[in-house]
């Protein structure tokens, strides 16, 4: 009876300690993916601030990778351009 007891504690911790590594897996990889956008928007905005005041920065979402997005920026003076951002390199054209 007791090694049943002692069994079921074990396999309790064990599932217990499982579920917690897991959270907390997915707690740091969430931590990563909003540190890394974070940083590509920090990238976006200082590379599009020369041409103007940015009004509007948007990403498409269907178009995210872990290290390429592609999305706009809308300035205050009503020019638009379209970017890619790869690796921390940023390509653009204006919009017509």
């Amino acid at each position: 009876m007791r090694d049943m007891s002692k069994k079921k504690i074990g396999m309790i911790s064990g599932i217990f300690g499982f579920s917690l590594a897991i959270g907390l897996g997915i707690v740091i990889k969430d931590y990563c993916q909003d540190r890394k956008r974070r940083q590509m928007t920090r990238d976006l905005r200082t590379f599009f601030s020369p041409l103007g005041q940015i009004e509007v920065l948007y990403i498409n979402p269907c178009q995210v990778k872990q290290d390429y997005i592609s999305g706009g920026v809308v300035m205050s003076n009503g020019k638009q351009y379209q970017f890619t951002y790869h690796s921390r390199q940023i390509s653009f054209e204006e919009d017509k």
